[in-house]
């Protein structure tokens, strides 16, 4: 091999290198606090339907649950582990109601959505946990990027925050939150108020039937109609 084509495949050797650096600098490269809104609402405009299985705590309650999120505002949350009453239960909500449906009470509780707006039916967070994420991050004193995170087999952007009292609906006043990195959607969270809540596995705008939404309580179940 002559000299020429020596430094013909050495230069190409050097472009892979300089190339392949500039790819892990854009890949590790952390936002910066102050685009995070931004990105947040790109991310979720892009959003159509969550489903995955996560565990929810808050203080010395701990559910294990799946749930179908159907955006703006459809939901199934079905808690699969937990304490009684609370296993077994279902809560579905649609465009016209909401049900919650508590097996071993033999009780089904329906309201239409808006008076389930005044009433303790419609209590799931995941219906807006990416709106109240938001809000939070809106209102923060401090905003941190400190890193890179693998959650529910997806690459996460792990972001801890603080925020006065009263200005979000997540409990407490600290958080750290992991956001996808291609949606920003919340995958982790966990709060000095008590509130923990991982996702186990996720996946993003899968076509969902409208099955998921309905919801037809067993025929021994008595229906509680709230209004």
């Amino acid at each position: 091999m002559n000299r020429e084509r020596l430094w013909i495949l050495a230069g190409m050797a050097g472009l892979l290198l300089v190339a392949a650096g500039i790819y892990q600098f854009r890949i590790r490269r952390l936002p910066e606090p102050s685009a995070l809104l931004q990105r947040m609402d790109a991310g979720l405009a892009q959003l159509q339907t969550v489903q995955g299985r996560l565990s929810l705590s808050l203080n010395d309650v701990a559910l294990e649950q799946e749930m179908w999120l159907r955006l703006p505002d459809e939901l199934r949350a079905e808690i699969e582990e937990g304490p009684a009453p609370m296993a077994g239960s279902i809560l579905v909500v649609n465009r016209q109601e909401t049900w919650m449906y508590t097996p071993d009470l033999q009780t089904a509780m329906v309201a239409s959505r808006v008076d389930s707006m005044e009433t303790d039916v419609d209590t799931s967070i995941f219906l807006t946990l990416h709106e109240q994420i938001r809000q939070a991050l809106a209102e923060a004193d401090t905003v941190q990027v400190t890193g890179w995170e693998r959650v529910a087999r997806r690459r996460a952007l792990r972001v801890e925050m603080t925020w006065p009292e009263d200005a979000s609906s997540i409990p407490g006043t600290q958080a750290t939150v992991w956001l996808d990195n291609e949606y920003l959607y919340p995958l982790a969270l966990e709060t000095d108020g008590g509130l923990s809540m991982r996702f186990r596995l996720i996946q993003f705008n899968l076509p969902l039937e409208d099955a998921y939404f309905q919801f037809v309580p067993p025929a021994s179940v008595q229906v509680i109609r709230l209004r």
